[in-house]
């Protein structure tokens, strides 16, 4: 549905590795690693939770 949702948005739908979804803690582990990659580093400072987060609020600055 959300791909679908996406497409009639003409939005680009992403999703990790079968093997990643079933374990929280592995996505929140692989955008780390490709946060590294990509150079964007945090101090623990930083990484301050928010309850009222949003995702789609955030820059995905690792993406092409």
């Amino acid at each position: 549905m959300v791909r679908k949702m996406a497409e009639e948005r003409g939005a680009k739908f992403y999703c990790p590795p079968g093997e990643l979804l079933v374990d929280n803690g592995a996505m929140i582990a692989w955008t780390a690693i490709l946060m590294k990659k990509s150079g964007i580093e945090m101090d623990i400072d930083e990484t301050a939770i928010k309850q009222n987060f949003r995702t789609d609020e955030v820059d995905v600055t690792w993406r092409h």
